[in-house]
């Protein structure tokens, strides 16, 4: 039977002395006493003779090569989009801050592509691929159909566009534009 105390602990704090407990996760031994590693609060495991610390602090989240992000497309320029990643999809979650990154015009289709019309806008809330994470330098692309814009807006009145066939129309104004959707374009994902 689990039963936790409900008291927060900081790292040195002793919580126990090995005549009683087996230092569990997040816990070392010192001279035969048990302290916390990390702040969280004292669980104990009756039944295994266990004593741990729960984290209370979550781990920050680090983007790494594979990962699928979303993030807003912040400028264009010929042949390069610079981007601000604000979440990891999956159990990694948000970030603390956004982060820069790049989306060559190369990794949105795998046929040429002249410019960025007609794919992605500034503006765009879009699902990417990270290709490249090295040295704080991140790279990402759109090759796969999953990925795309999650989200757009009218160049005109800045309203959010509605997805009909395989255009964006501005529900308020008519005007319509193209872009490289996601398959999950404006199903309320972000």
């Amino acid at each position: 039977m689990n039963e936790e105390a409900k008291s927060v602990v900081i790292p040195g704090d002793q919580i126990g002395i090995l005549e009683e407990y087996i230092p569990g996760k997040n816990t070392y031994e010192k001279d035969g006493k048990i302290y916390a590693s990390t702040v969280g609060t004292i669980e104990k495991d009756l039944s295994k003779k266990e004593i741990s610390v729960k984290k209370l602090t979550k781990e920050p989240s680090v983007i790494e090569k594979g990962d699928t992000v979303i993030a807003r497309v912040e400028s264009l320029k010929k042949q390069m989009a610079m981007i601000s990643i604000f979440k990891i999809e999956g159990e990694k979650g948000d970030l603390p801050d956004s982060i820069n990154a790049s989306l060559h015009i190369s990794q949105i289709k795998q046929s040429y592509v002249p410019d960025f019309s007609g794919l992605v806008s500034e503006g765009d809330v879009i699902r990417a691929k990270v290709l490249s994470a090295m040295n704080g330098q991140y790279q990402v692309g759109l090759m796969e159909r999953e990925l795309g814009v999650l989200k757009s807006f009218c160049r005109k009145c800045r309203k959010a566009l509605i997805l009909k066939g395989n255009k964006l129309e501005c529900p308020l104004c008519g005007y319509y534009q193209f872009r490289k959707t996601s398959t999950d374009y404006g199903k309320g994902i972000i």
